[in-house]
């Protein structure tokens, strides 16, 4: 009998009812108790009880065949004209609610038959979209609400993991939980930095679960470490990274992961930076040791640049009595761009230029060797050396500055 006939045995009564559960005491020992407030992330180890919401539908169809065609039949269905947004918002969750009906219906029906395994895995594709439909389709105030359809996504997507790890059911349930997780970071990760994180969870947890799926594990762990690191939340894209260069360590599409990780875990280090300048010069940030140093990454067409490189120019004279030194490594192509720019704001602070076309823009070797990927970028290192942060904005900077020159 397999794995999947056996859960089917165990689960299949409840997937009539509207939903795969687990039991009274909860599907995991580290759940948390129900008392959580509704700003906590729910993943995993929400805790049960679970409350099934009522669905309201027809006689219900005889085959799993008879259930997809329902389904499709309810896809293809129009949005109401002239309706407001709340009435289209209902129609649509009641739609999805019908398809969640339907589809474990058809899961019911095609468990057992291993003739039907198509109609198994079409029902849970269905299943896992309108779930994650429900989960997304909540308008702000609405966050119980919200957390209990993203409670028994959860539920239903782990359901079908643990019913056969290895089927192609099972991928698309791990690739659910990812592409929520992405959406929800998406939407809500600049003011909820926990979807942020849960989605860096959910990357390292496909890529554990389905080592040998590398084209997913790679794209999925690189883009969440990326998101965590436009965010600031180091440790979360370290962890992606760290994963992605474990199971993937010869893979030519993560040779950037070592100079990326370099990056992350400079805080406390000593920072090694030299190169020469756009006069002709050379700078080595060991000349600078004893006092603090801004390192700017910029070029002169970078969205920002204009206004904050100034602003740069008014902290470094603020503080400049204080001992603060500033270095820049410019991006740009073009020398006598990157020259007017600087003669125009009159900066007048050491910075890095390759005079080699080839080690230019993303190329300059101090930023492959760190894996930059964003700019304008602030570091800021202490007095003997170690960088304070990687991941500093203009404001905070000067707040550090204050901190680090009283």
């Amino acid at each position: 009998m397999s794995a999947t006939r056996k859960w089917i045995e165990t689960v299949g009564i409840a997937c009539l009812g509207g939903a795969f559960v687990c039991g009274t005491s909860g599907c995991g020992k580290d759940r948390p108790t129900p008392e959580q407030t509704a700003s906590q992330l729910p993943t995993l180890s929400i805790s049960s009880p679970k409350t099934t919401p009522k669905i309201e539908t027809g006689p219900p169809v005889d085959s799993a065949e008879l259930a997809l065609q329902e389904i499709t039949l309810l896809r293809l269905k129009t949005l109401p004209t002239e309706a407001s947004v709340a009435e289209i918002r209902e129609f649509q969750r009641q739609r999805n609610t019908e398809i969640v009906a339907l589809a474990q219906h058809a899961i019911a029906r095609s468990h057992a038959d291993e003739a039907k395994s198509s109609e198994y895995r079409q029902a849970v594709h269905h299943l896992l979209e309108a779930r994650t439909q429900l989960a997304l389709q909540h308008p702000s105030g609405e966050e119980a609400a919200r957390n209990a359809d993203i409670e028994t996504l959860y539920d239903h997507a782990e359901q079908v993991i643990a019913a056969d790890p290895s089927s192609p059911a099972a991928l698309e349930a791990g690739l659910s939980l990812v592409a929520f997780a992405e959406t929800m970071a998406r939407k809500f990760g600049g003011e909820e930095p926990r979807w942020l994180e849960e989605y860096s969870r959910q990357a390292q947890l496909f890529a554990r679960r389905f080592p040998g799926e590398t084209e997913h594990v790679i794209k999925t762990l690189d883009a969440a470490g990326w998101s965590c690191d436009a965010h600031g939340l180091t440790e979360a894209a370290a962890a992606c990274y760290t994963t992605l260069q474990e199971m993937c360590p010869d893979d030519k599409r993560t040779a950037h992961v070592s100079a990326i990780l370099r990056r992350l875990t400079l805080v406390g280090q000593p920072l090694k930076l030299a190169g020469p300048t756009i006069d002709g010069g050379y700078v080595d940030l060991e000349q600078f040791q004893g006092t603090p140093t801004v390192v700017a990454f910029w070029a002169s067409e970078t969205e920002g640049a204009e206004v904050q490189l100034p602003e740069l120019k008014k902290l470094a004279d603020q503080f400049a009595n204080n001992g603060l030194n500033v270095v820049s490594v410019n991006l740009d192509f073009d020398e006598a761009i990157a020259r007017d720019f600087l003669s125009r704001h009159q900066i007048e602070w050491p910075t890095v230029f390759y005079a080699a076309p080839d080690q230019r823009g993303w190329k300059n070797p101090i930023v492959k060797y760190y894996g930059l990927r964003r700019i304008p970028a602030y570091w800021l290192v202490n007095a003997d050396g170690t960088v304070a942060s990687t991941f500093t904005t203009l404001p905070e900077l000067a707040e550090h500055c204050t901190d680090l020159l009283k």
